[in-house]
């Protein structure tokens, strides 16, 4: 939890690339490379969006002891998108990013939300 709110604080300041490569950059698997690419097309949305006003919890669960799942709605002057979170724990209490998912289509963006 306290990583997407830290995330959303530094979208907040403008530095949506930034808070994207740190979040990435929890979970040792993803290559540099990658990470650039995700935090660079990340902020290419954002800015598409026009200015940033904030972001509410959809969804929290908690698939196992050791994986969970948060999906947000962060809303943007001209339009909401949707971002998931999937963090794992390996045991050691660091919680790390294994999976982003967002979605700016607003056709599409809310499907399934009454199934989970």
């Amino acid at each position: 939890m306290q990583q997407v709110v830290s995330f959303y604080a530094t979208v907040n300041e403008g530095y949506g690339a930034e808070g994207m490569r740190e979040m990435l950059s929890t979970n040792p698997v993803v290559q540099p490379a990658d990470t650039e690419r995700v935090a660079n097309a990340f902020a290419g949305l954002m800015a598409q969006m026009g200015r940033y006003l904030d972001f509410e919890i959809l969804l929290e669960r908690e698939i196992s002891s050791r994986v969970r799942v948060m999906k947000t709605v962060a809303n943007f002057e001209k339009q909401p998108f949707v971002n998931e979170f999937t963090f794992y724990d390996p045991g050691n209490g660091e919680w790390r990013l294994v999976h982003l998912r967002y979605d700016s289509n607003v056709a599409t963006m809310f499907v399934g939300m009454d199934e989970e």
